[in-house]
C-alpha cells in the first residue's frame, strides 16, 4: 500500500507548445474547493496568456475533470452529466465563471468529467475504496483501502473527448 500527498500550486506559463494545443485537461481535486478563488485567478491568467500567444479563433477544448469522486459527497450521481455540472458549480463557482467567460466564443468548448483513481467497492451499495489519511484546505490525502479490488473510473473519458469531441458512454461509467 502507498500514500501520496500532493500540494497544488497553480502556475501557468503559456509557452509555444500551448499555442498549438487543441485540448487542455484541467484536473481539479474535488475536495479542494477552498482554493476556488486561486483556481479562478490562475485560469484567468492562463487564458490571458493563451490569447496573447496568437489566434483566439483556434478551436480549443477544455476537459474540466473533478478528481477524487470516490469520496463521500462527490461520487453520488457521478453518471449524470447534469448533476456533475451542478456539483462543480456549487463547489467551484468562481472557477466555473472563468470557464464560462472563456467558453463564450464559438471556437471554444468545455465539458465536465468526474474521475477516481481509487474507485468504489460494491455494486448495489457502493462505498469508496479509500482510506482518508489527512484533510486540509488543499484537499484530502488518501490511500487505497482494498488494493485487490481496485476499480478506477473516468480516467480515460476526458482524454477521449479531448481527442474526438465526443463522449463515449462506456468510458463515463464506473
Amino acid at each position: 500500500m502507498f500514500s501520496v500527498k500532493f500540494t497544488l500550486t497553480i502556475v501557468f506559463y503559456p509557452k509555444s507548445n500551448c499555442k498549438s494545443a487543441g485540448g487542455i485537461l484541467l484536473l481539479i481535486d474535488g475536495t479542494s474547493n477552498s482554493n476556488d478563488a486561486n483556481y479562478a485567478q490562475g485560469l484567468a491568467n492562463f487564458f490571458k496568456g493563451l490569447d496573447h500567444l496568437g489566434d483566439v479563433s483556434q478551436k480549443r477544448r477544455i476537459a474540466f475533470t473533478l478528481s477524487k469522486c470516490d469520496l463521500p459527497g462527490l461520487w453520488v450521481n457521478r453518471n449524470n452529466p447534469g448533476e456533475i455540472i451542478e456539483k462543480i458549480e456549487n463547489r467551484f463557482p468562481k472557477t466555473m465563471n472563468q470557464l464560462k467567460i472563456w467558453e463564450d466564443n464559438e471556437s471554444r468548448e468545455v465539458d465536465y468529467f468526474v474521475t477516481s483513481s481509487f474507485g468504489l467497492l460494491g455494486e448495489k451499495y457502493p462505498e469508496p475504496n479509500t482510506k482518508i489519511i489527512e484533510r486540509d484546505k488543499n484537499g484530502s490525502y488518501c490511500i487505497i483501502r482494498k488494493p485487490k479490488l481496485w476499480r478506477s473510473f473516468g480516467l480515460v473519458s476526458p482524454i477521449y473527448w479531448l481527442c474526438t469531441g465526443e463522449r463515449h458512454k462506456s468510458l463515463d461509467e464506473s
